[in-house]
């Protein structure tokens, strides 16, 4: 090994002298390092006339900067200031030194003398032959460094292509062959490389191959030779290498992060990992650029809407190559343009089904709330994520909502349902100087309405006015007064009608005797007997009179308030599927104190009577099972009616049924098939009849 370094250090040195004489083969100058070794490649040759006087045991010295005292004698290598060895012989014509723990002294020039038996003495020295000079170093130098990408040898700031071959090669100086440095090899991406590593005649070299990627980029490689000296000394090279490379790890975020709400401004970034760096251009849905084009790194919208969202894409360019990346931007907004429609649409019968949808544009999803308002009545009907609601039987003038909401707010919408349903009416008559009567209608559409008088259309006349006014969206009322006289045979009927059907309400009108007080008081009786010939005197001449005056005025006894009427109310609809609305009787009659009444069971049998105006009749098209006629007090009016004529051929039949003498109600029921009824009368009466 040592041979074949001191060859080759020979081999590249300086050769001074002519090819024959004395010649001397050695490098103009060496490095050493302090603490180390030093090695001085060296070979002589002498004139040929002096070959037999050199032998083995000539000697070999080496002095310094000229001097006369020699630094190293091969004979006394450990005594002398430098201390070594010297390889070879004499004979071999090798003076290659080793000079060992090198110091900062020995930096100097060198030459070469050679002593030897007889006339043999030469210094090697100038003009005539090289010296040699020996440089010290403080510290060990850097290791070289060098990239070889494809095979070829690149400058300092390291530029590769990715998946290219890269080779990096360190290289350090051996000082002593005997104690070479060692290299290691790390990286920021790496901490530990290992390299192929040889050696050389006077270097240490180790390469490092890869295929390069973009992790490679940025990345610094560091080479580390470390000399074992009397104290371990390291020394670093490094290189960052430059790795170019298309776009990769391209990602779109929304800034600020999290909700974006609408009418706040909001941020697109776009970043990618590139080498050389990229341009941005932003698209949007159908991967067209955006109106106008949008480029760089972010894109802003100000005051978001609806519109706004949806998703939007970034491509990343460079020469290498291009990358894209996308992101979903949703703008969310409290529920607007909220409506709300009904099936089947326009008008509906009453009892007939109807869907609602409510629609509600709004993001995120709403929630739906349906109620219905009934003046100032609100009542929930359902709450969930269905758009739809069905009523079942929908009630005209309700008005119907939904209420859309999220958690961005709500919005409502309402709508009124015109259920459309045939009249139903109610009427009533109440009695002072004039008659008059009140007739209401509601329907959908509003229901017109019309009176007539035992079959004849009555209108504003000298006898009779009508007067209407409208109650709300679907009633109509109308107020009659008849001025005129009324027979006991008079029917009165108001119809109602719209497109759905027609009904009536009749009012029939019946005489009623005035009712006279049938109470027995014993007391007066016995009062009665003391004086009972004045007291009858005085009022059988009253009751004459009364009655004359009675019979001279019939018409003011007819209309005035003392006499009564039997009314009967009777609303029937005049659709042939449709049933009677109500039948009611009542009496008119004038105001009269409260007072017990006493009842009276009788069977009374109107087919046969012919009756005159004012007393009870039946109607033979409403008839009843029974009746129950009220007993009032006539108030003086006993004696008249006793002394008024009996008319045994007109008038009808009664037969006593027993009744209680305390009961005061009126019983009324109205039958269809019976003819017969019965009547509760006084029991006074009941004996004039008898």
């Amino acid at each position: 090994m040592m041979e074949t370094l001191v060859t080759f250090l020979l081999t590249g040195s300086l050769i001074q002298g002519v090819l024959c004489g004395f010649n001397i083969n050695l490098p103009k100058r060496v490095e050493a390092l302090k603490g180390s070794c030093v090695f001085i490649p060296c070979t002589f040759d002498i004139d040929q006339q002096y070959k037999d006087d050199l032998t083995d045991s000539a000697k070999r010295m080496w002095f310094k900067d000229g001097g006369s005292t020699a630094v190293f004698n091969s004979s006394r290598p450990k005594t002398r200031p430098l201390k070594g060895e010297i390889f070879g012989t004499a004979t071999q014509k090798n003076c290659t030194t080793r000079i060992d723990n090198v110091r900062q002294s020995h930096n100097g020039s060198y030459y070469f003398r050679l002593e030897a038996n007889g006339k043999l003495q030469y210094n090697y020295t100038e003009p005539t032959h090289s010296q040699v000079q020996i440089g010290v170093l403080g510290s060990p130098p850097k290791p070289t460094l060098s990239v070889f990408p494809d095979q070829q040898k690149v400058r300092k700031e390291v530029e590769v292509i990715e998946g290219s071959s890269v080779s990096l090669r360190c290289s350090t100086k051996i000082f002593c062959p005997s104690r070479p440095p060692s290299l290691t090899w790390s990286s920021s991406l790496i901490e530990s490389i290992t390299g192929q590593q040889y050696q050389s005649q006077t270097d240490i070299i180790s390469d490092l191959n890869f295929t390069v990627s973009h992790r490679h980029h940025g990345v610094t490689f560091t080479c580390t030779a470390t000399h074992q000296l009397q104290k371990q000394i390291t020394k670093q090279e490094s290189r960052l290498l430059s790795v170019q490379y298309a776009p990769k790890n391209t990602s779109v975020r929304i800034n600020p992060a999290g909700l974006v709400l609408e009418g706040r401004s909001v941020t697109l970034s776009c970043s990618s990992d590139a080498n050389p760096a990229v341009n941005y251009t932003w698209y949007r849905d159908t991967e067209r650029p955006l109106n106008p084009v949008q480029t760089g790194p972010n894109l802003t919208i100000n005051n978001t809407d609806p519109t706004h969202s949806g998703r939007y894409y970034c491509t990343a360019e460079n020469k290498h190559g291009t990358q894209n990346s996308s992101v979903l931007l949703d703008v969310q907004y409290a529920p607007k343009n909220t409506s709300l429609s009904a099936f089947p649409s326009g008008s509906l019968m009453r009892g007939n089904p109807v869907t609602m949808s409510c629609s509600s544009d709004a993001n995120p999803a709403v929630n739906y709330t349906w109620y219905t308002e009934t003046g100032s009545q609100f009542e929930l009907l359902q709450t969930g994520y269905n758009h739809s609601y069905i009523v079942t039987n929908p009630t005209h003038g309700a008005r119907y909502g939904c209420k859309a909401q999220n958690q961005h707010g709500h919005c409502n919408a309402t709508i009124q349902l015109d259920v459309q349903f045939a009249p139903n009416i109610s009427s009533s008559c109440s009695r002072s100087s004039v008659t008059k009567c009140v007739c209401e209608a509601h329907g959908n559409p509003c229901p017109t309405l019309e009176w007539r008088l035992s079959g004849h259309e009555l209108s504003n006349s000298t006898e009779t006015s009508i007067s209407e006014e409208t109650l709300g969206s679907t009633g109509v009322k109308s107020v009659l007064t008849i001025h005129q006289s009324l027979t006991d045979t008079d029917v009165l009927q108001c119809f109602s009608t719209n497109k759905h059907g027609s009904v009536r309400a009749s009012q029939q009108f019946q005489a009623v005797p005035p009712p006279q007080d049938t109470r027995f008081h014993p007391p007066s009786l016995l009062l009665g007997a003391a004086v009972g010939a004045s007291l009858m005197m005085i009022a059988f001449i009253l009751m004459l009179c009364y009655e004359r005056r009675r019979k001279e005025k019939p018409s003011e006894t007819r209309d005035d308030d003392t006499s009564g009427f039997i009314l009967t109310q009777t609303a029937v609809s005049l659709d042939n599927d449709s049933e009677f609305v109500y039948d009611n009787k009542g009496m008119l009659s004038p105001t009269a104190p409260s007072a017990h009444e006493s009842l009276h069971y009788s069977s009374i049998d109107f087919t046969n009577a012919d009756p005159p105006s004012g007393e009870i009749r039946g109607l033979a098209s409403l008839t009843s099972e029974y009746a129950a006629v009220r007993h009032c007090p006539a108030e003086n009016n006993t004696s008249t009616s006793e002394t008024e004529p009996k008319k045994p051929d007109t008038t009808a039949k009664i037969t006593d049924t027993s009744s209680p003498a305390s009961e005061d109600v009126i019983y009324e029921n109205t039958g269809h098939r019976y003819r017969q009824k019965e009547a509760l009368v006084s029991a006074d009466d009941a004996e004039k009849q008898d």
